[in-house]
């Protein structure tokens, strides 16, 4: 039987061959590590923490503070590691809106 973890990624694999056949192989720069998305990645820590200290954490906080801090990195490294948290954000959440369906309990 299929977990949802399995039928995320599968779906990722999906849309992963579907961006490779309409753009092909991409090497763009990354735009990461500006003043700006430093700043950004700090105010999305902060609401972040106001949400947990009010018990209001959503899956669009932790998102979001994930990717600013991604989009913070000056190096490939830190870039690399904080896209591979990205990602498992994003799974975690899907992995969760499939979980919903499949018991009938909505968010």
């Amino acid at each position: 039987m299929s977990t949802p973890f399995d039928a995320v990624l599968a779906q990722i694999r999906a849309e992963r061959d579907y961006q490779d056949r309409v753009y092909g192989e991409q090497h763009l720069p990354d735009g990461a590590g500006t003043a700006h998305r430093q700043w950004q990645a700090s105010n999305s820590k902060v609401q972040r923490n106001i949400a947990i200290g009010r018990d209001e954490l959503t899956w669009t906080h932790l998102l979001e503070e994930r990717t600013d801090r991604a989009l913070a990195s000056t190096t490939d490294d830190m870039l690399f590691d904080r896209l591979v948290k990205v990602a498992a954000v994003s799974i975690a959440w899907a992995e969760d809106l499939l979980s919903r369906e499949r018991s009938g309990v909505t968010a």
